[in-house]
């Protein structure tokens, strides 16, 4: 069987040279550490028409032209959506945990430095080199997506949409991605706890100031009742 780094990056950047879409890896990652990880090929309106005809094939089934099922992973899929006037033609592959995740970047040529989830904390670094369509004198555009388990901390991305951090790739030389994430809802969860504590004890002081009113109140008439006797 043909190694995924050739099938796919190469199959990918073989249509790329025949019609210069755009290419996106795209990562999401849950907070258990699984998730999926997906390399796309973008096509415009235009673009997919013209591929269209070059393979013979209806627009409709533009996607099909990455018919390597024999060669992919069982549990990989090759999906169409379509994204306004884009096109997108996705290799989808399910990640159980960051050490697969890890596997599966370096099949496709992204070099990791840091990939992993420690005390409710994501990191991320990796290294991306397409600087090989520069030497053959091809340009493409390229971006790297990565949904985080939580909430953005720290990171050099392009872009920010959400918990989706978006890298635009410069094509001519390596690039260096890095984000961290916080995971899970615990920093509202103590906000929430708080805010609870200062409501119980704000009912206690207004019912001991209520008691004392009542206490003082009463103890008020019974010395007007004595006077009065």
């Amino acid at each position: 069987m043909r190694g995924i780094k050739d099938l796919v990056v190469l199959g990918l950047i073989g249509v790329l040279l025949l019609s210069g879409c755009s290419m996106a890896y795209n990562t999401e990652v849950n907070a258990d550490g699984s998730g999926e990880f997906g390399l796309s090929l973008v096509y415009t309106e235009m673009e997919a028409r013209e591929l269209a005809e070059m393979a013979d094939m209806p627009v409709d089934g533009l996607c099909q032209a990455l018919s390597f099922e024999s060669d992919l992973p069982a549990n990989a899929t090759i999906r169409e959506e379509q994204r306004g006037n884009e096109t997108w033609c996705t290799i989808a592959m399910p990640f159980a945990d960051l050490d697969e995740l890890d596997r599966w970047y370096s099949d496709v040529g992204v070099e990791v430095n840091r990939l992993e989830i420690i005390d409710d904390r994501f990191y991320f670094d990796a290294d991306v080199d397409m600087s090989g369509a520069d030497e053959i004198g091809f340009m493409f555009e390229a971006v790297f997506t990565l949904t985080l388990p939580g909430s953005a901390g720290a990171n050099n991305a392009t872009r920010q949409e959400g918990r989706t951090l978006i890298w635009e790739l410069d094509t001519t030389r390596g690039n260096n991605l890095y984000a961290e994430s916080a995971l899970g809802t615990f920093p509202w969860v103590y906000w929430l706890l708080g805010i609870m504590a200062c409501l119980c004890l704000l009912v206690v002081v207004l019912g001991a100031g209520v008691g004392v009113f009542f206490y003082l109140r009463n103890k008020n008439k019974q010395q007007e009742a004595k006077k009065e006797a």
